[in-house]
């Protein structure tokens, strides 16, 4: 490992790249569940998808400290600037998808539709009045993970874009405490490990729930670790490199760390409460070695300007798939759910390609044009007044 300031590239586009593979993660544990085929179903890497959710995380927490913290550490952060520019990225699609869902739940309420999974109108059933609009306004003003809600509601994915949105707005804070800390990269990376730690194993003993499976239950406690830690790992690269073949090998190490965590996880009695957080920590390695091989063109397949599109467009991909299930395997196909492998692969090819063609024209249409109004006129309200007389 080499030592010194070492410069990433401005775009490192193989964590782009990586996004699409993540947001397709999710898909897969959720395609799942409209098949029989239990080799799919059983299978470790397919029912753990979940944690693709972890892998944005940690790359969230790497990706804003490479584009800000040197304007945090030459005290020229603009946190408005920051913070607009966030919330224009996050926003048009939770609006949109939101929008979408409570639309969904009242033709299906109104026309008496029911659903064996992701019921649409599930909160216009379940929920009083009153419930009905706390959550509505927990959904609108991005609260929804802060335990503020009972339970998961509309658009369900979103509930990780609210605990994204706490931890925007805690970035300088995530900073400070890292700058607070006594001791060189390598410390600070060892104790932001241990922080995720601590907290897994916490979570795990005093609830008798897997940090990992955090959501609307307080989905910030599960951010919180995982975003400082990529902050942590992202100070480290600041100063340390494997060079091109470490990278290479790195990334192949996690992987291969990964995989393991994820059968021992998934076959060994108990092995969870260590097999996740290895399992995160590994993602953690991809995310590290992925970026640090780009340094060198290590990995040019994720460089590839296909690949970079599907990055950008995998945020629309994660938010709007749900709502492709819902019509597709809902209201067009109810009770179609496969048992025989070539269909059921066939389902979440299907599902995931069906996603990720939609996902474009969503990037497109509601992503940009909603990026670029938000940000506008948050720029137009920070602008200074000006008198009459002037």
């Amino acid at each position: 490992m080499t030592t010194g300031r070492v410069e990433y590239p401005q775009q490192i586009n193989a964590l782009t790249s990586l996004r699409y593979l993540a947001a397709g993660w999710v898909l897969l544990f959720h395609l799942k569940e409209f098949t029989r085929f239990e080799g799919l179903i059983q299978n470790p890497f397919v029912m753990h998808g979940y944690l693709g959710v972890d892998f944005f995380f940690v790359l969230s927490g790497f990706v804003l400290a490479h584009v800000y913290k040197r304007d945090v550490d030459a005290a020229r952060f603009n946190y408005w600037g920051f913070i607009s520019k966030r919330l224009g990225r996050i926003y048009p699609m939770h609006l949109f998808t939101l929008g979408l869902f409570i639309i969904l739940g009242v033709v299906s309420l109104a026309q008496g539709l029911t659903y064996d999974l992701w019921d649409p109108a599930e909160a216009f059933r379940n929920l009083d009045r009153g419930q009905l609009i706390r959550a509505l306004v927990a959904h609108i003003t991005l609260i929804h993970a802060w335990g503020s809600t009972p339970g998961l509601q509309f658009n369900l994915p979103s509930w990780s874009i609210s605990a994204e949105w706490f931890a925007y707005l805690m970035f300088p804070v995530f900073l400070l405490i890292l700058r607070a800390i006594r001791g060189g990269p390598g410390l600070k990376l060892a104790l932001a490990a241990g922080l995720f730690l601590a907290m897994a194993v916490g979570t795990q003993v005093a609830m008798g729930l897997e940090l990992t499976e955090m959501s609307w239950n307080i989905g910030i406690l599960r951010i919180t670790p995982e975003f400082f830690l990529g902050v942590a790992l992202y100070n480290f690269g600041q100063h340390r490199t494997v060079g091109r073949r470490g990278a290479i090998l790195g990334l192949w190490l996690s992987v291969v760390a990964i995989v393991a965590s994820l059968a021992a996880s998934a076959w060994v009695p108990g092995a969870a409460i260590v097999g996740i957080p290895l399992v995160v920590f590994g993602l953690s390695g991809v995310v590290f070695f992925a970026a640090d091989g780009d340094r060198y063109g290590a990995f040019p397949p994720l460089s590839q300007p296909f690949f970079v599109l599907l990055g950008e467009v995998s945020y629309s991909v994660y938010m709007l798939h749900q709502a492709v299930m819902v019509v597709l395997f809902g209201m067009l196909l109810p009770g179609f759910r496969p048992a025989d492998p070539a269909l059921a692969v066939a389902v979440v090819a299907g599902g995931l390609i069906l996603t990720t063609a939609l996902s474009w024209l969503t990037y497109k249409f509601i992503e940009l044009p909603g990026r670029s109004i938000i940000v506008g006129a948050a720029r137009k309200l920070n602008q200074p007044a000006v008198s009459p007389a002037e």
